[in-house]
């Protein structure tokens, strides 16, 4: 009797707890397929670090701070993510994250011969173009239709502001492999937008747009005439027919471009000063010697003399020129003058002998060898036509440019010479440049420090993945390591995938002690004889 008792009372139990539990159990399974149905799409772990650190990047490309959230990128443009001074680091961040240079030689972008026949200098001893002569290519001599006085006219200072000529960038050799879509994404970052780019395997080319250059200030009146350039041209000198000369009192002679049909001084092509002494009277032509100037056709450009003095200029009948207008200058600005008169005056260019020119350069060398070679010069290259360069490799001179990388071969001597291809009335201009020539051979090895990543929380995980161009497992090895105040932290795991042509590598750092603040550290290295790679993209994760 008291086992049955005591059976009946856990009957009792057990039946309250099934009146309690039974509902509850039933609704459970409702509860999981709407859980399961809930979470039928939800991200992966993983997929929330790929997109954390595709943030990460975004952030970098909105210029957002490090301490915005607990993730960054480093791009590797310059060193402004880099810590430099940390001690040991050796790499170059400077257009993606580089092998160091191990030995590097300088020399000037200059000719082998100083006298070179095939080439003429400009008065600036600096700019060269293939050897050319002069034509008359613009009459407006004829037709003396009265003159006009310099000095009727305000005085005033005029600002002219200099063009500079294009930048020209080019770099071959076994540091250059860095693959085109890291500088399609993020080249203008650290170069700006007046640059322009053009890669392929072992050499890269970077043009940057002609720029405005120092401005000088000129008092006087001015009397500018426009024209309209037809063909294109290399301007070399004009002509002016004085019919009064001050003594004593300078000219200033510009070519300017123009804005809205008007002359525009802050876009000065070229500007020379006239002496008194040297000015002739009408009918004698006063010719004006030019530094080369490139005339775009097409274009409207402007003459202007400007000078303090009581000059006369020559004029003729509008009627011959009805594709320029005749300015004068009031308070820097320009004022219509006598409408049917233009500026007497011709303009000369050149003509050239040739529309293949291959002119030898001076020789760069090195010791132990080279394996990149540098060149920076300014040049003019006008639409249809070329201006490349060439190195001479066992005997043979190979385009500067070429899918296959010539100086793997490290030669201690490279013979170059630059290509100009045109036609006989328009060829490329280049600028010799004193230190435009760069040389050198990279280490085997880098170890580069991130500055020092500060988060908003601590964190104990991080996830580090960087992008690599080049690299080959069997001749190259890419490591990492969390720098967590003074303990060097190894990661947990690495995992290898191919993205947009690449390599990315993340390392996982799983076991950290809890911390605000760490640096990341890559160690690179690779074989003497092999090509080194270069990391054009690292981001960080902290979970």
């Amino acid at each position: 009797l008291p086992s049955a008792l005591a059976n009946a009372q856990d009957i009792g139990k057990l039946n309250l707890w099934k009146r309690e539990i039974e509902p509850r159990v039933s609704a459970l399974g409702s509860d999981l397929a709407a859980l399961s149905e809930r979470t039928r799409d939800m991200p992966t772990s993983g997929l929330i670090r790929d997109m954390a650190s595709d943030i990460a990047r975004l952030k970098e490309r909105l210029d957002l701070p490090d301490t915005y959230a607990n993730y960054a990128s480093d791009k590797f443009g310059d060193e402004s993510e880099s810590d430099p001074a940390y001690a040991g680091y050796n790499a170059l961040a400077s257009v993606g994250l580089r092998f160091p240079v191990e030995a590097v030689a300088y020399a000037p972008v200059q000719l082998f011969n100083p006298i070179e026949p095939l080439v003429k200098r400009a008065s600036d001893g600096n700019t060269i173009l293939p050897a050319y002569s002069e034509i008359m290519r613009h009459d407006l001599a004829g037709g003396y239709a009265g003159d006009t006085a310099l000095n009727q006219y305000p005085s005033y200072s005029q600002a002219f502001s200099s063009m500079l000529w294009g930048n020209y960038w080019y770099h071959y050799g076994y540091h250059w492999n860095q693959c085109a879509s890291w500088y399609n994404r993020y080249w203008w970052n650290y170069y700006g937008y007046d640059w322009w780019f053009n890669s392929s395997p072992y050499y890269w080319q970077a043009f940057q747009a002609n720029q405005t250059g120092v401005s000088a200030a000129v008092n006087g009146s001015m009397v500018a005439q426009t024209q309209l350039v037809n063909t294109s041209m290399w301007l070399t000198s004009l002509g002016f027919f004085f019919t009064a000369i001050s003594p004593g009192a300078n000219c200033e002679i510009a070519v300017v471009e123009t804005t809205q049909g008007k002359p525009d001084p802050s876009k000065t092509v070229a500007r020379v000063t006239l002496s008194a002494e040297d000015i002739k009277m009408y009918p004698q032509e006063t010719k004006v010697a030019l530094p080369p100037s490139y005339l775009e056709g097409g274009k409207r450009y402007a003459l202007i003399i400007m000078s303090s003095g009581a000059h006369r200029v020559a004029l003729v009948d509008g009627a011959r020129n009805t594709q320029g207008t005749l300015f004068f200058g009031t308070d820097g600005e320009y004022l219509s003058g006598v409408l049917n008169k233009d500026l007497m005056f011709r303009a000369y260019a050149a003509s050239f002998e040739r529309t293949r020119v291959e002119v030898p350069m001076q020789n760069v060398s090195l010791a132990g060898g080279i394996s990149d070679i540098e060149l920076k010069a300014r040049a003019t290259v006008p639409d249809g036509t070329e201006l490349t360069y060439e190195i001479q490799i066992a005997g043979v001179w190979k385009r500067l440019g070429d899918d296959l990388n010539h100086l793997s071969v490290k030669p201690d001597i490279v013979p170059l010479r630059a290509v100009f291809l045109g036609t006989s009335d328009v060829m490329p201009a280049m600028q010799l440049a004193p230190d435009g020539l760069t040389a050198s051979r990279p280490n085997t090895a880098f170890t580069h420090f991130s500055a020092l990543r500060t988060l908003g929380a601590a964190t104990t995980a991080v996830d580090v993945s960087v992008w690599v161009d080049g690299f080959d497992e069997v001749n190259h090895d890419l490591i990492c390591a969390i720098i967590n105040g003074a303990t060097t932290v190894n990661p947990t795991s690495t995992v290898d995938r191919m993205e947009d042509g690449v390599l990315k590598r993340t390392f996982k750092f799983a076991a950290l002690t809890s911390t605000t603040s760490y640096r990341i550290k890559l160690t690179g290295s690779r074989l003497a004889a092999s090509a080194p790679f270069t990391v054009l993209e690292r981001t960080d994760v902290a979970y």
